[in-house]
This record gives C-alpha cells, structure tokens and sequence, in this order.
C-alpha cells in the first residue's frame, strides 16, 4: 500500500515522537510503515502478505505484494484478481 503523508504525522513544525522520517523529512523520505494487509482483506488472510511506504507525492508509487499460491497461476489471472479485490474495498 502507497500513502502520502499521513494525518497523524507533524510534517510541518513538529515531532511525532516516534521516527525523525515521520517528521519534518516525511515529505522527501520514502518510508516504511506498519501496515496489516490481512486486516484490511480478511478473506485473503494467510494468502498474501504486503508492505506499505509512505511516498512524497511527486514520488508516484511503489508496490511489495508477496503470495504463496496453492497452484500455478497466470501473472495476468493474479492481476485481475488483486484489482478485483481492490474495487470491492
């Protein structure tokens, strides 16, 4: 999952009190954060796993998407799906 800056970070004068990224730099940083995939698409719970950054807008995007399918599948099938899935949320 990509995100700007977020809501509950002090990117203007301020300290979150947690990483010095989440801060002033939060806008030129591209940063990890915690992020839980199975809470948001239960029914793929144990099937995928995700990592979320936050990216300065200008920055556009980047996506880790880590599955362990039970059988062989087509690149283009995983991307119907995973678009499928991100329409109904």
């Amino acid at each position: 999952m990509i995100h700007a800056i977020a809501v509950m970070q002090e990117a203007v004068d301020g300290s979150s009190g947690k990483l010095w990224c989440d801060d002033c730099g939060a806008a030129l940083n591209i940063t990890p954060v915690s992020w839980c995939f199975q809470s948001t698409f239960t029914e793929l719970n144990g099937k995928f796993t995700g990592m979320a950054f936050c990216v300065p807008t200008p920055n556009v995007s980047v996506v880790d998407l880590t599955g362990c399918l039970i059988k062989a599948a087509k690149l283009n099938d995983v991307k119907k799906v995973v678009k499928q899935t991100q329409r109904a949320h």
